[in-house]
């Protein structure tokens, strides 16, 4: 059994199925009418009839629920191909299939495996062969280059040796590039991929791929657009399985990556073996490519593990999450994406209806699970999604954690470097991710990292309390609980984007006329303002008595296009959508109303009267910058609401009314935003907000004046070391390192407090403040203003000391009790005089801090020289605190 085969908690790393879940009956799904609208991320572990199992036992029955609504829903069938006519059926229509391996060799370590796929339907009994060939490049024994027994461990890059990902990750034989400073535990075997092979890149427009190998041994999962053309492998109505619908081109690469990997098994056993260990394999791409490598790798359960670079749209970040936070349309979502790569059914979930998705991307990842993923995001290329990659890589994560699993599911999430490049500090703190779960090295010094989860973007936004308004769990937080709601009311507020939950008992009759409309207000001091709102709307989520469900857009969205050739996407939002501008004078506090939007509720198909389930207002702080980087613009843009009066607040309400019937009305609560918030920019030029640590000081002495002991403020951020920050390694991981800058307090050094509880401030200005100049090249090395708060008590000590007397061999003995009575504590009380007749006691003696309302006690002793006994004495005491004295004089007998 080889490391990746085991695992100290009994789940395997890897298996040596293409799908161990083939046995489970095909899932049935609702019509789409009667599919439930969630806003939320699906619960993964929910199964379709309502039970929930998160254990390891479930996974296999949750990932062929996952995979079912996945093929039906976005990517189509991918055909097994087992040579059983009843397992490579395809939705019925039966099919056998066979591969033929065979390989052969060339120069040095070069070798070319030859791939023949035979496959016959049923109905005609003809069999359909094609071939491809496959490079394959075996590592050059060494010292540090040892074969292993079971063979070489393999990564597949998708169109190139080892993908975008460096190939030094991959052979310790090879020298690193500069500041990689982590090598490979091992060397692996290069897979060339040939996806074009296998059915041809494209992206956008009309695409025909009669020609294309997968598509030509399954005509009937024909890819391509809905256009009226009729040559073969073009899918339309009347030609295309089922309704005019395909397999997408991700679903054929994963197919063929299954092919690969059933020659390698192939060669693997013939005489002389292709030296190749199966059960050590990684799929590795990028951009499209990271999709695919993503794809393929969870569509077959014999990938160990899959490094999906900056995939983008499509690969991990939810579409919902996409649509809800984006909703702009600057990242790749499902009315812009390549219907070359997705089944065109995928349509149907479009813009608003993609909250009936009964899956999301998540558990396209989970998918993946129980192996390994190592999966990244560029935060610098706005069009990849990289937010809801974030949020979507966070839920995929708990399917991991709940088997404590967590170390198998890793992502990296950074910006400012090139698309599809990989920094040293990235290489650096991924490489125990590939040394473990690909060469095997289970070592506790390879472990210390894992799992690996930077997000670098949101680092401090996602510790708790940094950045209220953006919940983590928003997303999952209904998990386990049946009753998918957002927490805290489900607001959305980045400074840019804003998602308003708008609560409205509302019943809707088929034409009824909703109205929603917003205002806003500038609270307080603040300079003159001028007001941009590009785009706003307010989607409806009505429940009808049939059990059907439906979502619509107050006002009506514009119609556009998602590529050339495909029909209009309903629910498209464009900049173009109802723009309004408001001009807000010099301290201004007025309420500026919108314009209203107004719709017609479409109805319900039975006629009856539907329920609003719910409505959210959203509104976008941005035009659509088109596809691919927005730019540099940064923090001169008008990422907000606000163009101008930067630093001053906006509050924000909304409503919502059926005019007809006149219910409704109600506005939401005020909600602030400010566009300072530290994620309110075009990225890149993204500012942190520092975190301020600063614990509330000790109680002082009335009296006392502020020093630097209770004004101790610091500022600090978790920042990325080789990336973000200089001098503390290039280990890629986040690190804390404090912020320069100017602390502000108030009330400042060297007040003087009366007694009572006072409340101490700060404004802490960073010295890299955010300025309009801020780039690609200083981002996340700039900050913006923070403040802190803490409370500091003042009063009084009183302290008393009493003694009890008592006779011990050579002298006396006095047992000193000081009490503090005051407000505060009595801060280093010490006994500095204490005479007992002509006799002196050791001092000083020190009783510490006394709290209030506390005591302490110290013993002395005196010499027999202080007096016979039962002679009168003079018995003194004397000392001091921090900040006062205290006394005592009595007379005593001694005993």
């Amino acid at each position: 059994v080889s490391p990746l085969q085991a695992h100290a908690q009994g789940i395997p790393l890897v298996f040596t199925q293409e799908n161990t879940g083939a046995a489970y009956p095909a899932p049935t799904f609702p019509e789409f009418a009667r599919l439930p609208i969630v806003r939320q991320l699906p619960d993964p572990f929910v199964f379709l009839d309502g039970t929930r199992d998160s254990s390891y036992a479930a996974l296999q029955r949750h990932r062929s629920e996952w995979w079912g609504a996945i093929s039906k829903f976005e990517q189509g069938p991918k055909p097994l191909c087992t040579g059983d006519a009843v397992k490579d059926s395809v939705l019925g229509v039966g099919y056998t299939c066979n591969v033929a391996a065979t390989y052969t060799k060339g120069t040095g370590q070069n070798y070319t495996i030859t791939v023949q796929v035979t496959v016959t339907p049923t109905a005609t009994g003809v069999p359909n062969t094609k071939s491809f060939t496959v490079a394959v490049v075996l590592p050059t024994p060494s010292a540090t280059c040892v074969q292993p027994a079971a063979g070489w461990p393999i990564v597949m890059g998708m169109g190139s040796a080892t993908g975008s990902w460096p190939a030094s990750a991959f052979n310790a034989s090879t020298t690193s590039p500069s500041g990689v400073t982590v090598k490979p535990t091992g060397c692996a075997a290069t897979v060339n991929f040939p996806l074009n092979s296998i059915a041809a890149y494209g992206s956008g427009g009309t695409f025909v791929h009669s020609n294309d190998l997968f598509y030509q041994l399954y005509p009937n999962l024909c890819s391509g657009s809905t256009s009226p053309a009729t040559t073969a492998g073009t899918c339309n109505a009347a030609h295309g399985f089922p309704d005019g619908s395909n397999s997408g081109e991700y679903t054929a690469w994963a197919w063929g990556l299954s092919r690969v990997l059933d020659a390698i098994q192939q060669v693997t056993a013939q005489s002389p073996a292709l030296p190749l260990d199966i059960s050590r394999s990684a799929t590795s791409g990028c951009s499209y490519a990271g999709k695919m490598a993503l794809w393929t790798a969870a569509l077959d359960e014999r990938v160990a593990l899959a490094i999906a670079q900056e995939n983008g749209g499509g690969g991990a970040p939810a579409w919902r999450i996409s649509r809800e936070i984006e909703t702009q349309g600057s990242v790749e979502n499902i009315s812009n994406t390549s219907y070359s790569w997705f089944n065109t059914k995928t349509l149907d979930f479009a813009a608003h209806n993609v909250y009936k998705l009964p899956y999301d991307h998540h558990q396209l990842l989970a998918l993946m699970a129980p192996r390994a993923v190592l999966e990244t995001g560029n935060s610098g290329f706005y069009w990849l999604g990289d937010r809801s990659n974030t949020f979507s890589a966070m839920a995929a994560a708990k399917v991991w954690e709940e088997m404590g699993i967590g170390d198998r599911f890793n992502y990296y999430i950074d910006t400012v470097h090139g698309h599809c490049s990989v920094p040293a500090y990235q290489q650096n703190a991924a490489q125990p991710v590939i040394n473990k779960f690909l060469f095997g090295t289970d070592t506790p010094a390879n472990n210390a990292t894992l799992p690996l989860r930077v997000h670098e973007q949101f680092e401090n936004a996602l510790a708790p309390g940094a950045q209220p308004t953006w919940d983590a769990s928003r997303w999952t937080a209904w998990w386990g609980t049946g009753n998918p709601s957002f927490p805290n009311g489900g607001i959305w507020n980045s400074g840019g984007d804003l998602v308003l939950p708008v609560s409205q008992s509302l019943t809707l009759n088929t034409g009824d006329i909703v109205s929603s409309n917003f205002r806003l207000t500038m609270p307080g001091y603040h300079a003159p303002g001028t007001v941009t709102v590009p785009t706003s709307f307010t989607e409806v989520d009505v429940a009808c008595t049939d059990g059907t469900s439906y979502t619509f857009a107050v006002p009506p969205p514009l119609p556009s296009t998602s590529a050339v050739g495909y029909p209009p996407v309903s629910g498209s939002n464009s900049a173009a959508n109802n723009p309004q501008t408001f001009t807000i004078g010099v301290n201004d506090n007025a309420v500026y109303p919108s314009t209203p939007n107004t719709a017609a509720n479409p109805g319900c198909a039975n006629g009856a009267p539907g329920t609003v389930t719910g409505a959210y207002f959203f509104a976008l702080g941005k035009p659509n910058p088109g596809a691919g980087n927005p730019g540099t613009a940064g923090f001169s843009t008008t990422n907000g609401f606000q163009a101008s009066g930067a630093t001053d607040p906006l509050n924000v309400s909304a409503n919502l009314t059926n005019t007809t019937t006149g219910q409704g009305g109600t506005y939401t609560p005020w909600v602030t935003i400010n566009r300072l918030n530290p994620y309110s920019c075009t990225v890149p030029g993204c500012p942190l907000t520092p975190t301020l640590k600063w614990q509330a000081p000790a109680p002082i002495l009335n009296g006392t004046p502020l020093s630097a002991t209770q004004l101790n403020a610091a500022a600090a951020s978790r920042l990325i070391s080789g990336f973000t920050v200089t001098g503390v390694g290039t280990s890629g991981l986040p690190v804390e390192v404090s912020v320069p800058g100017t602390y502000t307090y108030d009330p400042p050094l060297g007040t003087v407090l009366g007694s009572g509880v006072h409340m101490l401030n700060v404004t802490f200005t960073p010295t890299n403040i955010i300025t309009p100049s801020t780039t690609a090249a200083n981002a996340y090395k700039t900050y913006t203003i923070s403040t802190a708060s803490v409370p500091i008590t003042v009063g009084t000590v009183n302290v008393a000391a009493t003694g009890v007397l008592s006779k011990i061999a050579g002298g006396y003995q006095l047992v000193v009790t000081v009490k503090n009575t005051g407000s505060v504590t009595a801060s280093n009380v010490q006994v500095t005089t204490a005479t007992l007749g002509a006799a002196s006691g050791a001092v000083p003696a020190s009783l510490g801090d006394i709290a209030s309302g506390a005591s302490a006690a110290v013993t002395l002793t005196f010499p027999s020289s202080a007096g016979a006994s039962g002679a009168m004495v003079i018995e003194k005491l004397s000392g001091t605190y921090t900040g006062g004295t205290f006394g005592a004089n009595a007379r005593a007998v001694l005993p």
